[in-house]
């Protein structure tokens, strides 16, 4: 399961301290040791719920023998493989989880611990202003020759990143920085500056 995107076999060292953290405070205070609060638990990936539930639920996770990701990812995630487009404007077949399964079983497991509020719920205390045309609307516009050239700007760096023999180090380029900027070159080209 290390190979699907999103999925990071090394995680990162902030995410291990909350775990280590979360662990100790729950054998201090064992039920009733944390409180997280989030207005979107999973927003990149489907294995964001993992990790949430093992902050919060651990004990639950322990007792299903799903502690490990790849014994909760089987029970609970399909995988599926599609092109996808990358920065550089090229498609790659990228591995990733698409969709939940066993979502029953996953609701009782994370309500165990959740409280989920809906935006219904919101509704008496928050006032949403309605759309001017009723419904979303997308908005698609051409690329112009300066994105083109752009994109591939980004397209050499990806080849950079992915042709490093080692891991990156502080000041290294990486694939969220790119990811980044060819996101914020969508938005506007213009540098930060003028």
């Amino acid at each position: 399961m290390s190979t699907l995107k999103g999925v990071d076999p090394n995680g990162s060292q902030r995410a291990w301290d909350l775990y280590v953290n979360s662990r100790f405070v729950e054998t201090k205070n064992p039920g009733r040791a944390l409180v997280l609060a989030s207005g979107t638990p999973i927003t990149n990936t489907l294995g964001e719920m993992f990790s949430v539930q093992r902050y919060l639920g651990y004990e639950a996770l322990l007792q299903r023998g799903l502690h490990e990701f790849d014994a909760w990812a089987s029970t609970f995630g399909d995988v599926t493989t599609e092109l996808e487009l990358q920065p550089s404007c090229k498609y790659k077949p990228v591995t990733r989880f698409a969709t939940f399964v066993n979502v029953p079983e996953l609701i009782a497991m994370f309500r165990s611990f959740a409280d989920v509020v809906m935006p219904q719920d919101l509704r008496e205390y928050v006032k949403v202003p309605a759309l001017s045309t009723g419904a979303r609307q997308i908005i698609t516009a051409k690329p112009s020759a300066a994105f083109k050239r752009y994109q591939m700007v980004l397209d050499a760096r990806i080849k950079a990143i992915e042709e490093r023999d080692r891991p990156a180090e502080p000041g290294d380029d990486i694939l969220l920085s790119v990811i980044t900027d060819g996101r914020h070159a969508a938005i506007d080209l213009r540098p930060p500056t003028s």
